[in-house]
Formats: structure tokens, sequence, C-alpha cells
């Protein structure tokens, strides 16, 4: 039977978020569907239809991502669903292959994701571009290594304050951070600032933390406490704080807002989950050890057009690398390709003769941003090399100086 493939309509978007919402476990409610709406283009939106029933979601959210160098439009791929009812039937292959299509049209030559499960979009054409880690420390073990006394001053925001604070503070951090993007006012209010009572999970309302010092703001944090006791007659607290963001445009900013957090009280453990891989709050710690650490997925990105997307960045280091790309599921993107870098800029054109390296598309996404090394995947023989020392060349121009990450999920 053949499914009908459309972008939703307006009076249908209700039913679309419903019908996510029986995939993901969730109860979407009025004011839920009122922020998705705020932040949803509708002709970005892809439905599967059988009949008059929604099957099949997804859309994507127009980004202006921060790549090496430089920032791309970017396309922020969400609400990925099928329902049970209709698992196996090739729908979410339909829904993926669309969207690219839709993409490639636009001329959006990236896309990027966070992944329910880590199985599902690599045949599509999807790799790891960044990798996120999840800490989680007992209050009673966050002694400074070196315990400097405190600089500057921390306050509370309210939520029309932190709409204007936090995003300058954001976007020092994000325009060198390769996969953040931009906010805009409304994402900002309907996304990253929201705070509803369904999500705080048994947890406190999101509080807003910026640090000043000087009279400039340089650091903030978002965060609920999960206010917990071993005896509600008294005993001892067994909480915890759930830092949602942190962002800081020098070390010592950054190190003064971890301290503000360390130092919150009536609670047992800190969370955080998205942290940077280079993330320097380990080095700070006199027991580094006692910082737990979880090494995830982050962020997915896949390249929708070669020749834009490898000319849409610099590079660190100059010279001429080939690759045979494979791509069945955009096909237009397969070929052979000759990338010429020249003072960081990159020409790319048809390869012609023996060409260095071989690998797929997940194996660019991957690589793309400069987080994932080509010598890790060919050793874990996703990547050929035809030319010894290839893909070591390729980790060389392909660097960043800057870790990439994404903070929040969208």
């Amino acid at each position: 039977m053949g499914y009908e493939i459309r972008s939703v309509r307006e009076e249908e978007f209700t039913r679309f978020v419903e019908a996510a919402g029986y995939v993901f476990g969730g109860e979407p409610t009025e004011d839920g569907t009122q922020r998705t709406r705020a932040i949803t283009e509708l002709d970005r939106t892809v439905t599967a239809f059988d009949g008059d029933e929604i099957v099949g979601t997804n859309s994507s959210f127009r980004f202006d991502m921060t790549v090496p160098g430089g920032e791309l439009p970017t396309a922020g791929v969400t609400i990925v669903a099928v329902l049970p009812t209709h698992r196996r039937r090739g729908i979410l292959r339909a829904l993926m292959r669309h969207q690219l299509q839709d993409l490639h049209r636009r001329n959006e030559p990236l896309a990027i994701l966070w992944a329910s499960e880590s199985n599902i979009y690599q045949r599509f054409g999807y790799g790891v571009a960044a990798r996120a880690a999840s800490i989680n420390i007992l209050k009673e073990r966050t002694a400074w290594l070196d315990p400097s006394p405190p600089v500057g001053q921390v306050r509370l925001l309210n939520p029309d304050e932190a709409l204007k604070v936090l995003p300058g503070i954001y976007d020092e951090v994000r325009a060198v951070t390769p996969g953040m993007y931009r906010r805009s006012e409304t994402w900002w209010t309907n996304h990253s600032l929201h705070d509803s009572k369904e999500g705080r999970e048994g947890a406190s309302p999101l509080y807003r933390a910026v640090w000043t010092h000087e009279g400039e703001a340089q650091a903030f944090a978002t965060y609920r406490v999960k206010s917990e006791w071993d005896d509600p007659a008294g005993g001892h607290p067994t909480g915890q704080v759930r830092v949602r963001e942190i962002h800081a445009t020098s070390p010592r900013a950054l190190r003064e807002m971890w301290r503000y957090i360390f130092g919150i009280d009536l609670v047992l453990s800190i969370q955080a989950h998205a942290q940077p891989m280079d993330d320097p709050l380990f080095f700070m710690m006199a027991e580094p050890r006692r910082l737990q650490s979880r090494i995830e997925d982050g962020l997915w990105l896949r390249v929708v057009d070669v020749a834009p997307a490898l000319e849409g960045r610099t590079y660190a280091q100059d010279g001429t690398l080939s690759f045979a790309l494979r791509d069945d599921f955009c096909p237009w993107n397969e070929g052979r390709y000759t990338m010429e870098v020249a003072s960081g800029e990159a020409r790319v054109t048809e390869a012609r003769g023996e060409v260095d390296l071989e690998l797929s598309a997940r194996e660019l996404g991957a690589a793309y941003l400069g987080g994932t090394p080509l010598t890790a995947l060919a050793a874990a023989g996703r990547v050929t090399e035809n030319v010894p020392g290839a893909a070591r060349k390729a980790d060389l121009m392909f660097w960043s100086a800057v870790t990439p990450r994404c903070p929040e999920e969208f």
C-alpha cells in the first residue's frame, strides 16, 4: 500500500505532534504544541499519511551552524517518528529520502540531529561528528586542585532578564565552536529557556544564573535542583543539581560558574549532560577520579552536498586530498573528488586517477567538523586508505582548534 508523503497543513499540526507523542511515549500539552508550532516552519515538515491518518513524522529547523572558520546553513532534523502500527513498511526511509531531497533543493549543505537510538541514522549517511560527555560527581568531592579565592559575582535571573543577558554569552562561545548554531529570540523563548512543568521530572523550575566580573556578564548556567532526603523526617540530602547548560567566555569565567554550581547546598551530587569532550573541569578537580564521565554519541551530521560543504569551512593545513565517496541515499553526491586547500580555503573538483581514500557519506559526516579522526575510522575498517598516510593527512587538514559540540538537544 502506498503512503502520501507531504508537508503537514496548519489544521493538521496538532495531530502531527500527537502522532510523534505516541512514538516517544509523551502526552503533548496545548502549551507544548503551541511552542513547537512557534519554532516549526510547516513547509519543512515531512509527513506520512495512511489515508487521513498521520503515521509518520519528520521535520527540520533551519539553523546557521558554526563550522571551522565560519558558518553554514544547516538543517536540524527533529521529531522523526513512525507509529508502532506501521513499522517495517519503509516509511522511515521514505521520510528521510524525501527530506534530504528537499534540503538538496534548498541548497542546505548539512543536516544534523540527535538520535533517539544510535543504530538508526547511519544507513541514511549520518555520522557522529561530535561526541558528548555526561558527568556526575558527589558534592563532597568537588574540591579544587588550586583553591584560589572566588572573584566576581553570581546572581539569579528571572526569565525576562535571562532573555536579555544569556544570548550574548552564548553567541560569543558559539561563534568559535563547531556544532553550535545561532538561536533566535523565538528559539530561546520556546526551547532553550522553556520551562514546562512536565519537563521537570520532579525537580525544581529552571534556574538561570549569570557570573559577572567588573560589570561584564561572562558565564551562565541553567539548572534544576531535585530535592530528596534519605529520611522524610530529617536525615541527609540525597538530591541532585541537574545542569542543563553552562557556558563561559573565558577559562576563569567557566571555573567560577562551576564553583557556584558546586556550592549549591542541600544536594548530594551534581549532574550535567552534553558536556564537551575536552572539558577542563577534569583538570580543575583535586580528585579527578571522582568526576564520573560517560561518553556517548552526541551530534550526528550528514553532508547533503559535498562541494558546498567542503568549500564552506576552512582547514588547518594546506594540501591536496582525493577520495571516492559512496552515497546511494543521496546519489548526487556519489563520485570521486579532489580537495585542494591553499591558505586554509578549499576548492573541490572531480578527481582524476587513483584516489587517496575511499569512504561513505557517514564517514565524511563524522569527520566534517574535525571531531572524529579519519585515522580512527580507518582503524575501524570504515575508511579504505589507498595511499599510506592519507588518513593522517586528512586528520591534519580537518582538525579544529575548538572541539566540536552541541550543548542542547532539539
